[in-house]
């Protein structure tokens, strides 16, 4: 079958942010169905440019810009609670998000879990189900651990490990920050311990994604930076409060910390979690230890 599929990054799955913006993390983490779909069907994907850098070539996947022509398509998956693409999905046979007659957004095939949540999102606090497992409900599939679809890490042997602060946040979720003194703090810490620092850089997206991939392990918020490392098989651990860490997949690779403070979480406790997780899969016997 051809499907087009609609996730830009204009909404997110379980929730939204007042901030408008698009979240490139939400519509990277969001190719998790292309592990199960790519196996069987041609995808067009309407989303950002970026991830034309961000996933790995495959013949039967085409990335859309947002006002491209739509090719014909056996069927539609629509990701975005966003009206003007609920209208342009009803016109073929559509899964996902649509808006019904009371302009109230529903799902197909029905995932009344999901439905109520995202009318009341108190109850996202009780949801102990990671993102795939409700992406691919929308897409009338299981979730059966599939990883992210993504490059996968550059191996390399160095004397130290080699440490990312992922410390920048997007327009989205500014509240997922971590003070720039809290950051300083944990590299005085690490470097202590033998640990190599390196920050994330500024420039191209394939820049970005290539300084992930050479890591040893990184540091990150809930944020696009966490979801390329643990697509890429990258060891992390990832800094959570405005959000929720049991919607993020660990896949075996990361330490989720959370503080319900905010974003207030202790330097010494964050080394803690990185050393612990370098020493398990790296160096057991290493400076680390």
């Amino acid at each position: 079958m051809r499907i087009l599929v609609i996730k830009t990054g204009e909404t997110e799955l379980l929730v939204d942010s007042p901030k408008e913006a698009i979240s490139l993390g939400e519509a990277f983490r969001s190719g998790v169905i292309l592990s199960r779909l790519l196996k069987r069907h041609r995808i067009f994907w309407v989303g950002p440019e970026a991830l034309k850098s961000l996933w790995p070539h495959h013949p039967h996947l085409t990335i859309l810009s947002a006002d491209a022509l739509w090719p014909d398509a056996d069927a539609v998956i629509n990701l975005e609670r966003v009206g003007r693409w609920a209208v342009r999905a009803s016109r073929v046979p559509a899964k996902g998000f649509f808006l019904d007659s009371d302009s109230c957004w529903k799902t197909r095939p029905c995932v009344g879990a999901l439905e109520e949540m995202l009318k009341d999102p108190a109850l996202r606090r009780m949801n102990r189900r990671p993102h795939p497992f409700w992406l691919f409900a929308l897409c009338g599939l299981k979730w059966r651990g599939e990883r992210y679809w993504s490059y996968r890490r550059l191996e390399r042997t160095r004397k130290k490990p080699l440490v990312g602060f992922n410390f920048r946040v997007g327009k989205r979720w500014p509240e997922k920050a971590w003070p720039l003194s809290r950051w300083k703090e944990l590299e005085e810490e690490l470097e202590v311990f033998g640990f190599e620092i390196s920050w994330q850089p500024q420039g191209s997206i394939e820049g970005y994604r290539e300084w992930i991939r050479e890591l040893d392990a990184v540091v990150s918020s809930d944020s696009l930076g966490l979801h390329l490392a643990i697509g890429m098989g990258v060891p992390a651990v990832g800094l959570f409060a405005p959000t929720f860490k049991q919607e993020v997949p660990k896949y075996g690779l990361g330490i989720w910390l959370d503080d319900p403070r905010g974003m207030c979480h202790e330097p010494a406790r964050v080394c803690r979690a990185l050393r612990s997780l370098i020493k398990k899969r790296y160096y057991l016997n290493g400076d680390a230890s």
